[in-house]
């Protein structure tokens, strides 16, 4: 991928070069969670600077999930996935179709588990082994490596291989960030029940139709999204998007969480590519920077697309023709 159309499209270029050995303490931790049966992580993760956030995950072979955040509950049992937005007290549930299960560890804040339903999750062209570091009387063994503009050092039990700090450095577009995770506690192949997976709603909770769930929340999925436009008669707007990428994340902030954003739900299926986690997709439209957003029509074919975000006023402009 390259950088184009100037300071706000990112690139995809390394952030540090480090020697391309290979990092032995990477590999074991990526063998230790695709080979585990169950797994459970509570745990938080911080961008310096900023307010640390909680998270929650239990995981099941084959194909059970359930993820918690301070804003979302997302619950699949191997049949279906519900997905509650906490503070709107909505809940959409819909049908769990093969590789939904990795493609729910794509989203922010759970990518440090990805390996769990992916082998290859944490597979690197430069990565070596570093220094360990003390945490809670434990040594952890420590790996780094580099996945494009993403820089990963993880810290991992010496006991069982699994990481239980993380920390992610990003130089890009010639913005920097950094983001801690910090595991408090992990279990591996704890014995996790069919009560984990089942979702049961709060009370006041509401559950919406297909069609209505986009006002309040992105599909990850480009198939169900055209399925979602083709029974709703609307065009989808596709936002393609990298979790290193600062540029993405003042579109998402600025414009995403707005109520004059939401209200377009009326008009398009809202839609999210992780180009990192989604590679054919992002490779069979081209896409070379991020953020790239398009308007697509119910058969996934580009209506039009633009490349990089300014501000809120040129997005609606280019959108709806609106400031």
């Amino acid at each position: 991928m390259k950088r184009t159309l100037g300071i706000f499209a990112c690139a995809v270029v390394a952030a540090v070069a480090v020697a391309q050995t290979g990092s032995t303490v990477i590999q074991a931790f990526a063998e230790a969670i695709s080979s585990a049966k169950s797994l459970s992580a509570n745990y938080t993760v911080q961008a310096v600077g900023g307010v640390s956030a909680k998270y929650s995950v239990s995981l099941a072979k084959p194909n059970k999930v359930r993820l918690e955040s301070a804003n979302e509950l997302v619950v699949a049992d191997g049949e279906k996935i519900t997905t509650l937005l906490k503070s709107e007290g909505k809940f959409y549930t819909r049908k769990q179709s093969d590789g939904d299960a990795r493609a729910l560890l794509a989203g922010e804040g759970f990518t440090f588990w990805a390996g769990f339903f992916d082998a290859n999750a944490y597979k690197s062209p430069v990565s070596r082994d570093i220094a360990g570091r003390e945490r809670n009387g434990e040594t952890l063994s420590g790996g780094e490596a580099v996945y494009g503009a993403k820089f990963v050092r993880y810290f991992v039990s010496p006991q069982d291989k699994i990481a239980r700090q993380a920390t992610v450095d990003v130089n890009a577009g010639g913005q920097k960030s950094s983001t801690v995770m910090n595991a408090r506690e992990v279990a591996v192949n704890p014995v996790l029940t069919d009560a984990t997976f089942t979702f049961s709603a709060p009370k006041g909770a509401v559950e919406v139709a297909e069609a209505e769930w986009n006002a309040a929340e992105f599909l990850t999925d480009l198939d169900q999204a055209k399925k979602v436009a083709a029974k709703s008669g609307k065009k989808i707007f596709a936002d393609f998007f990298a979790e290193w990428c600062g540029p993405c994340k003042l579109l998402d902030k600025e414009v995403f969480t707005t109520a004059k954003f939401k209200a377009l739900s009326k008009k398009y299926v809202f839609l999210r590519i992780d180009v990192d986690r989604q590679k054919s997709v992002a490779e069979a439209y081209k896409i070379e920077a991020m953020p790239t957003q398009m308007l697509l029509d119910k058969d996934g074919q580009i209506l039009k697309s633009t490349v990089g975000y300014a501000n809120p006023s040129a997005f609606f402009q280019w959108l709806e023709g609106t400031p």
